[in-house]
């Protein structure tokens, strides 16, 4: 089962603006669970895509590594499947979109963020049993 996680950022964020929080706690080796649908505005007026030859989602996980996987437009927004290997870091991940275009230009949006919530199945995890041996 697929969850969408809509949300809109800035095409080009004031200095020093804040990440957009997203209210979305996935669980830590989540796999094809989740899809982000981005719509991103100039001003009042969303932009658009389809001048870009390149559109990446990049991510910075916990554990200060950068995960940068490829986007699409498509219905009127930036499609992004989300995959295991940004959600291997239990923490804050930190996110933005990067729109290339032919002539070179490469444009950053503003930042998004959410947390990983630890994986209740870890490997530290030990089996329960109900039988017990007589005493």
């Amino acid at each position: 089962m697929l969850q969408t996680v809509k949300f809109s950022l800035e095409a080009a964020p004031e200095r020093g603006r804040a990440p957009v929080p997203l209210s979305f706690w996935p669980t830590q080796n989540d796999r094809r669970a989740y899809r982000f649908l981005i719509s991103v505005f100039s001003g009042n007026a969303e932009i658009d895509y389809g001048a870009a030859e390149n559109i990446h989602v990049i991510f910075e996980k916990p554990d200060g590594m950068l995960v940068r996987g490829r986007a699409r437009a498509q219905e009127g927004a930036i499609v992004y499947d989300l995959g295991t290997t940004e959600l291997q870091a239990v923490g804050r991940v930190e996110g933005a979109v990067q729109f290339c275009t032919p002539g070179a230009s490469r444009l950053t949006t503003q930042r998004f963020v959410f947390y990983v919530l630890g994986d209740p199945l870890s490997a530290e995890a030990i089996e329960s049993t109900s039988a017990l041996p007589r005493i």
